[in-house]
């Protein structure tokens, strides 16, 4: 028996229509699997290099806090020398200070006994004698003075000498306690600007993250549309595959 030729026809036409349906069928689908595969690789890309970013962040954090630690302990150690080359200024200026007054309360005692051998002396010369009597009075009165001098000079020099080693005190107190004030002042801007690097690279990445979270869902979408195109282009060719084989067979019944 032989086969009608415009049956083959109307075959062909809807098996083209069904292979090209199929085959856009397939695109569509190919293109959806190649479109969500490039869309995780993009987030798994941007979740390393999100971490990445929080990584470097945390370590420009680290540098920060360990360098600040670096320059207070310098700022600690200096201010304790100074500290304490101000306590050694101290004792090396009462102890020249001791040296000054024990010559000068040396050199009043010298002047008091020559004081003395000269009022003997001169009481000598008239024939007075000097024990007993107002020549005796005066030497009591000259020795009375002259101890009454060493006591206020005596006094004084240990008043001075108390001045200055609590001066000298102070001034070491202060420069340590501006030491530590400002190692702390410099921890303590560290530790605030250590925070706020750390913010900021969590921040970049989020930022990062979500925008790459973006052009993945983008790339989905055009690729649903893309399939979807290719997949209406198939109907559309198994629809005139289907409709020519008809008007073919119709236009030949």
């Amino acid at each position: 028996m032989a086969i009608d030729p415009y049956m083959i026809s109307v075959g062909a036409q809807v098996l083209g229509g069904i292979f090209g349906a199929k085959a856009k069928s397939d695109e569509a689908n190919k293109a959806i699997e190649i479109g969500n595969l490039n869309a995780e690789s993009l987030l798994e890309l941007g979740k390393k290099n999100s971490s990445e970013m929080v990584r470097i962040s945390g370590l420009n954090a680290d540098a920060v806090t360990k360098v600040a630690d670096l320059n207070s302990k310098s700022v600690i150690n200096t201010a304790f020398h100074n500290s304490m080359a101000h306590v050694e200024s101290t004792m090396m200026n009462l102890s020249l200070d001791q040296m000054d007054n024990i010559e000068l309360i040396n050199r009043h005692i010298w002047q008091e006994q020559q004081l003395q051998g000269a009022v003997r002396a001169e009481y000598g010369a008239s024939n007075v004698r000097v024990g007993t009597g107002t020549p005796l009075e005066v030497l009591v009165d000259t020795a009375d003075r002259a101890r009454s001098e060493r006591v206020f000079m005596i006094n004084r020099a240990r008043a001075v000498s108390e001045m200055k080693a609590r001066q000298g005190t102070q001034r070491a107190q202060l420069t340590m306690m501006e030491g530590q004030t400002a190692a702390q002042t410099m921890l303590a801007q560290a530790a605030i600007q250590s925070s706020v690097i750390r913010e900021e690279g969590l921040s970049r990445s989020t930022m990062y993250v979500n925008d790459l979270q973006r052009q993945a869902d983008a790339m989905r979408r055009n690729t649903q549309a893309y399939a979807l195109t290719a997949k209406n282009q198939g109907m559309a060719s198994l629809i005139s595959g289907i409709t020519g084989g008809i008007n073919t067979w119709v236009a030949n019944s």
